[in-house]
């Protein structure tokens, strides 16, 4: 009896055990969180002066929308040079990109740039940037740069850039 007794109490403990142990297993296992889409993707600015090379940004005609990956330092220094020697504004390349749009505006007075970067679909992404102006005021073509700093993307993720002028929409161009 006294036999039966402890062969019952060893199994039921193993149980337990085995049990336990599974317990753990299950909740060492991580967990996968599906993005859901459109998602929205945080971006800074650059932190320190900087100057464009307009040149460069003008490469395929003036007043023209183009849209640019920064992904190392050779394509970052083609279009971009900061104005001091700071080694703290300099981009990790290894973890960030840079997206540059070129734009083009309906006058040259625009008083508040409105951006958001959105992730459509697990390589695609589209950056919507928005020109409001103060007052009414003559048309008078100019150009803009805008420049986010985004955590790194594949060099295959397609990429629009949609601008939205004042309420007029330009084509738009894309990063492929």
């Amino acid at each position: 009896m006294k036999r039966t007794s402890k062969l019952v109490r060893f199994v039921v403990i193993a149980l337990l055990a085995i049990s336990f142990v599974s317990c753990e297993e299950e909740n060492l296992k991580p967990t996968i969180k599906e993005e859901v889409y459109p998602l929205h993707i945080s971006s800074t600015n650059l932190s320190c002066e900087h100057t464009l090379d307009w040149e460069a940004l003008r490469e395929n005609g003036k007043y023209k929308d183009r849209l640019y990956l920064i992904q190392n330092q050779e394509s970052f220094d083609e279009y971009i040079r900061f104005d001091t020697n700071l080694t703290s504004c300099r981009i990790d390349f290894s973890i960030n990109n840079i997206l540059l749009a070129y734009t083009f505006t309906r006058n040259l007075n625009v008083s508040q740039v409105f951006d958001t970067l959105w992730k459509l679909s697990a390589n695609e992404y589209r950056w919507d940037i928005e020109y409001k102006y103060p007052v009414v005021v003559l048309p008078a073509i100019g150009e803009l740069a805008n420049i986010i700093v985004i955590p790194k993307i594949s060099d295959t993720s397609s990429i629009s850039l949609q601008i939205n002028d004042g309420g007029t929409i330009h084509p738009s161009p894309s990063y492929k």
